[in-house]
């Protein structure tokens, strides 16, 4: 018995990181937006938006660091982490907490992130 509770949790650590991992094995790569949904004039006017979609990349690297190109603003580099339970990306630049992103799905050929913040919903596709 006293065996059985070490086991226990060392099987729900084991699953808990299988998801991280599998979120990460899919998320390691260059995205290339194509939609913003969400509230309009939120966090980018109408006009930044379109500039935005197809326009801007972000890159995923397995070592935890994203890096930002194109659409209305210049390069942007930081690192990230993923939540244990696979489903929310956290990003810092400089060391400080930057933006939050909720997945709603994560595929090889689909991502779609919530900023709940701004009200935005951001689809990504690989570059």
């Amino acid at each position: 018995m006293k065996f059985i509770i070490p086991l226990l949790a060392m099987i729900v650590i084991a699953l808990v990181s299988c998801k991280n991992n599998s979120t990460k094995e899919k998320l390691v790569k260059e995205w290339k937006l194509i939609d913003i949904g969400g509230k309009t004039g939120s966090l980018y006017q109408d006009s930044a938006r379109q500039e935005m979609i197809g326009n801007r990349f972000m890159e995923f690297r397995e070592e935890g660091e994203m890096i930002a190109t194109g659409g209305i603003s210049d390069m942007q580099r930081g690192d990230y982490t993923i939540s244990d339970d696979g489903k929310t990306i956290f990003t810092s630049r400089n060391g400080r907490a930057s933006d939050t992103f909720l997945i709603n799905k994560l595929t090889q050929d689909t991502l779609i992130v919530a900023i709940k913040r701004a009200g935005l919903e951001l689809t990504w596709v690989p570059r």
